[in-house]
This record gives structure tokens, C-alpha cells and sequence, in this order.
């Protein structure tokens, strides 16, 4: 009983790549357009959040300038 050993042809070889580059460069692009998301909605509530920020920075700005309780030195 002799083993018999497969070996890859030239051709199926060359098919074997291609087809992992084109799944690869799939994989990689889909990769990509998720991490893309996510940043655009984490710079997203970042912009939302400084806004919010200079809001209240205004905010408590007025109210210790013009609030009542305002003493002068």
C-alpha cells in the first residue's frame, strides 16, 4: 500500500492565491468600513459633547458675571 501525496498544480495554485487575496481584500475592505462607522460616531459625541462643554462654560460664565450674588472687591 503505497501513500499517494497530492501535490497543487501550477494553475490551482495560482487559483488557491488569487481567490485568498480577493477574499482577503474583502475581509479587509469590510474591516475598514466598520472601523469607519464607528469613528464618525465617535467624533460624532465628541463634537456633541464639546458643545454641550461651551454651553455650560457659557453658561456658568453669565451667571458668575451677572448673578446676584456677585460681590466687588
Amino acid at each position: 500500500m503505497e501513500q499517494e501525496t497530492h501535490t497543487w498544480g501550477p494553475v490551482s495554485l495560482i487559483l488557491a492565491i488569487a481567490a485568498g487575496l480577493v477574499i482577503g481584500g474583502l475581509a479587509l475592505g469590510a474591516a475598514f468600513w466598520v472601523l469607519g462607522i464607528l469613528a464618525g460616531l465617535v467624533f460624532g459625541l465628541l463634537r456633541v459633547a464639546v458643545l454641550i462643554g461651551l454651553a455650560a462654560l457659557v453658561v456658568w460664565g453669565v451667571r458668575s458675571v451677572f448673578g446676584r450674588n456677585h460681590s466687588r472687591y
